[in-house]
């Protein structure tokens, strides 16, 4: 005599999931919700969204407690809308300046450094000298960016990143970049500073495959530069904008 297996049995051979409980628990579906566990075969898909909510939720906990490093952050807006403001006011803030944008902001510096080697020479010494800052703020990298530049070309002695061809220049200083983002992470990950990185922003057609097109703020670096500082999960992005 054959006999049929159970339902929530054949789904989990048919459909791989064999790792598919038996139960659900379903967590806290509002502020004065309760923790709810019914059969797997009786959950709607509220139950289903709740209890992944739920999960998320206790993921993210996990990983918050996991990586309890400094934050990093990259802000970028349009010119006097209160970026550098902003960074300063973060705890203990040295400035690594490329640009002259304290104005009447209190807050220690290195001066404005007009070459690579010298924000490099910056950023070891807060890496090996004794210190007790606590943010590292960098103003701005759109004004780094022609440093890096400058020190690419000095490097494959070309006058210019121009020089290279056919923008092979610009790829070239993405390993000039990576020197500083290196310089930049040693401090958060071992000296356990917190990173905020300032831009000037600019505007930039998006064509989205979902929406009619839009305009929207970036930060104002070259597209390979901005790639590469601004990976996915790597900075908290604050884009700031004036609306009179």
């Amino acid at each position: 005599m054959s006999t049929t297996k159970p339902r929530l049995e054949q789904l989990r051979q048919s459909s791989g999931l064999a790792a598919l409980p038996d139960s659900i628990t379903t967590g806290k579906p509002g502020e004065f919700g309760h923790t709810i566990t019914k059969p797997i075969g009786q959950a709607t898909v509220d139950d289903i969204a709740f209890a992944i909510q739920a999960l998320n939720s206790e993921s993210s906990e996990v990983f918050r407690r996991l990586d309890a490093r400094p934050p990093r952050l990259l802000t970028y807006g349009v010119a006097g809308v209160g970026k550098t403001l902003f960074a300063t006011s973060a705890p203990r803030p040295v400035v690594v300046q490329t640009e002259d944008g304290l104005g009447t902001i209190s807050a220690s510096t290195f001066g404005v450094l007009r070459s690579f080697d010298a924000v490099m020479e910056a950023l070891g010494s807060l890496y090996t000298e004794a210190h007790d800052f606590e943010t590292l703020v960098v103003d701005s990298l759109d004004w780094l960016e022609p440093l890096v530049w400058q020190h690419t070309a000095q490097t494959h002695n070309q006058p210019d990143i121009e020089s290279f061809g056919y923008g092979k220049g610009y790829l070239a200083a993405l390993d000039t970049w990576r020197s500083f983002l290196d310089g930049v992470n040693a401090l958060r990950d071992e000296r356990g500073m917190g990173v905020i990185l300032i831009a000037h922003a600019e505007i930039k057609r998006f064509d989205s495959p979902e929406t009619e097109p839009y305009d929207r703020y970036q930060p104002k670096l070259h597209r390979s530069a901005s790639a590469l500082v601004r990976p996915a999960g790597q900075y908290t992005e604050i884009a700031a904008a004036r609306f009179v």
